[in-house]
């Protein structure tokens, strides 16, 4: 190619094959989804064990519960707009190194109030690692990909949350509660190592914020290694949006899909967290031993994982991402009716949480990926990161909610039953925002074809 060419960045990387340099930063990408999912969710396995070792009142669980998750919230609005400022590995790293520390951590709590703060100061690294994993992950892959590799490390969240369920099992009964926290915190923090040495900066990010020409020359030539670049090759982009990027979320005709997504992800996580916190102890008091408990949310773990896949493959090849979620929310509402009467038959309940999970925690990767998809470079993680941390609001409604439930005598089928309202509000703004985005790109259109 000629010297001082002109590149825009995202034509070559929507135009070049997916290389082995992007195979490396998605399985970093996915590798930290694994420890996030791992650690967020390992609370609710062991919370049966927790109430009979610490004698604490179920209804107190609620409480723990929501603590993490008002960190999740806060960590992912901070790291949302730390990384659009400081960049997208930065923020990841200090992610992982805040929840590994705290997971560490955790086991010294003997106490609901210790607890609370051990669980909400390790939930704001854990808030952190996933709109920008999903950020970073968007800005390196191409178009045609994009549902299916962006939805990868979501889907990797929910393995993540597989492994602490099989984990827990299996360590608890040799040596307590306490060793799925040990493994939570040691593993993330050595992982640490391998972030700094092998992930990348967002080739974007760096050209937005103008910084490092060099280091995003290296990035291109490992993507698209046959094109030739140079010293002289001048990279492009979109410019940068100015200000307080917050504000720009609602700009440039973005608030109508803004409310809309915030709505979806706070029905979703809603729903997500509440049978993930609550099943395992609902189970339990319905007289399941504590491995089925932990069993069903593992099948629940599982549905998120092959879901996340599943969607956003249909999704790459039918170009309708939001017809896909909004169907998958539908059917969620009746995967969790059927599990809500099915809790005392294994052979219908696991099944009935699998689809459940396919729907709802795959539905959680396919809505992070729309977002991403919707915002621009300047502000994709502050999207990302806002519409999370709205949803996290949802999600810590939910354990209390519950725990108000549990606490004034609902029967357990009532109490699992109430997660088919936000599904069915999560399919109608879904549904509304794809209606939005039609009216949208007609209008950018007939602006084109005006001029």
């Amino acid at each position: 190619m000629s010297d001082n060419q002109n590149v825009d960045v995202t034509s070559i990387i929507n135009e070049s094959r997916f290389t082995g340099y992007q195979w490396l930063i998605l399985t970093l990408c996915a590798l930290s989804a694994i420890f996030d999912g791992y650690d967020t969710q390992g609370i609710a396995y062991v919370a049966p064990v927790i109430v009979k070792d610490l004698g604490i009142a179920p209804a107190s669980l609620g409480l723990i519960f929501s603590s993490g998750l008002v960190g999740l919230t806060l960590g992912a609005v901070f790291f949302g707009m730390f990384a659009d400022k400081f960049g997208r590995k930065q923020a990841i790293m200090w992610s992982v190194l805040v929840f590994g520390v705290f997971s560490l951590l955790t086991p010294q709590g003997h106490d609901v109030q210790s607890l609370l703060i051990l669980r909400f100061l390790a939930g704001i690294g854990l808030g952190g690692a996933l709109p920008n994993v999903i950020a970073l992950m968007m800005e390196y892959t191409p178009m045609r990909r994009r549902g299916l590799a962006v939805n990868s490390p979501n889907s990797c969240f929910a393995f993540g949350s597989v492994v602490g369920g099989i984990v827990a099992t299996q360590l608890i009964p040799a040596f307590g509660w306490q060793s799925t926290f040990y493994v939570g915190g040691v593993v993330p923090l050595l992982f640490l190592v391998v972030l700094a040495i092998w992930l990348p900066e967002s080739a974007r990010f760096l050209l937005v914020k103008g910084k490092s020409p060099e280091r995003v020359l290296q990035i291109m030539q490992k993507i698209a290694p046959s094109r030739g670049f140079t010293e002289a090759t001048r990279f492009t982009l979109e410019p940068e949006v100015h200000g307080i990027t917050v504000k720009h979320l609602f700009t440039q005709g973005r608030a109508t899909a803004t409310m809309l997504l915030w709505t979806a992800f706070f029905m979703n996580l809603f729903v997500l967290l509440y049978l993930i916190n609550w099943m395992p102890t609902l189970l339990n008091k319905a007289g399941q031993p504590l491995q089925t408990a932990i069993l069903t949310v593992v099948w629940y773990n599982i549905g998120g994982f092959f879901g996340g896949i599943a969607m956003g493959w249909f999704s790459d090849r039918l170009s309708a991402p939001h017809g896909v979620l909004a169907i998958a929310y539908v059917g969620a509402a009746v995967f969790i009716g059927v599990a809500a009467f099915s809790i005392g038959n294994p052979y219908l309940l696991f099944p009935a949480m699998f689809l459940a999970g396919v729907s709802i925690n795959g539905g959680q990767a396919s809505l992070n990926t729309i977002a991403a998809t919707y915002y621009p470079t300047a502000i994709r993680a502050t999207g990302v990161g806002w519409a999370l941390g709205i949803g996290r609001v949802g999600s810590i409604l939910a354990p209390a909610i519950g725990g108000i439930l549990v606490a004034a005598q609902w029967s357990i089928p009532s109490v699992i039953l109430v997660c088919t309202v936000p599904a069915a509000i999560a399919a109608i703004a879904i549904l509304s925002l794809r209606r939005h985005r039609a009216h949208e790109m007609a209008g950018i259109a007939a602006s084109a074809a005006a001029t």
